[in-house]
């Protein structure tokens, strides 16, 4: 599995499944939504609001389309991300990804560079948070 981090939204072609990490705005969830340009764009508002997606912490979002698959993840935050907030976003990925197979996830990063230019950091948040995620103790298991 390969994970492609992008820090403009951009076409995600490279990616079977892509995630987009967004702030607890509902104005900015439909905004982004409404970049997809899809046909069926009232559809999917009308599915927003029935699923009572906010981007509170934990929530997923899924459109499919026939080559892609998109989740908006809810991170709970009301107007910027910290590090905190990446290493618990990746976390949410892994938890995602166990029900999901794919072999190139993209993620778009551009709300953590709004706040944070440390692109480093961003990355050791995302490989804390996986790597804490996938953690199995299986010691004593037979």
């Amino acid at each position: 599995m390969e994970l492609i981090t992008y820090a403009k939204k951009v076409g995600p072609e490279k990616a079977d499944l892509f995630f987009y990490p967004v702030l607890q705005n509902e104005k900015e969830i439909q905004k982004l939504i409404k970049s997809f340009h899809y046909s069926d764009e009232n559809t999917i508002l009308t599915r927003l609001a029935k699923e009572r997606f906010e981007g509170k912490k934990g929530q997923f979002f899924l459109i499919h389309r026939d080559d892609l698959a998109m989740v908006v993840v809810g991170t709970g935050q009301k107007s910027k991300l910290e590090i905190e907030d990446w290493r618990e976003a990746a976390g949410l990925l892994v938890s995602f990804l166990r029900k999901y197979e794919a072999k190139n996830i993209g993620l778009l990063t551009n709300t953590w560079l709004k706040s944070n230019n440390n692109v480093f950091q961003l990355g050791l948040a995302l490989a804390e948070g996986i790597n804490l995620a996938n953690y199995k103790f299986d010691k004593y298991l037979t």
